[in-house]
């Protein structure tokens, strides 16, 4: 059940074309949503393999509970700063390819 509403949210958002689109495409609405997902998923995609040995090494600074709480905490004060700068105007259908790559370069800052 909540998945079919959150299906419905995602396809509610994304009932205009992207502007990124060429204008005569007739993609589907899921592959549009699929393909937004996996650019905005690849720059943290390719970042992880890139520190996969430092990240994956059993003593490695990174993984300690300290680090990963702080950064916890530092990735909750940014988001609400966003919320509270944020003014609300566009909307996902608006959304470009520069936005996704950009949301996925965040990630990696993050």
């Amino acid at each position: 059940m909540i998945c079919l509403a959150v299906k419905g949210s995602l396809l509610d958002a994304y009932s205009h074309q992207a502007e990124w689109m060429p204008s005569g495409a007739a993609l589907d609405l899921e592959i549009a949503i699929l393909l937004d997902i996996g650019l905005a998923t690849m720059p943290i995609g390719i970042a992880g393999l890139a520190l996969s040995d430092l990240l994956n090494a059993c003593n490695s600074p990174l993984r300690h509970l300290s680090v990963i709480g702080w950064a916890c905490v530092a990735m909750a004060i940014l988001l609400g700063i966003t919320e509270l700068c944020a003014r609300h105007r566009r909307v996902i259908g608006n959304a470009t390819l520069a936005d996704a790559l950009l949301i996925g370069a965040a990630q990696i800052a993050r």
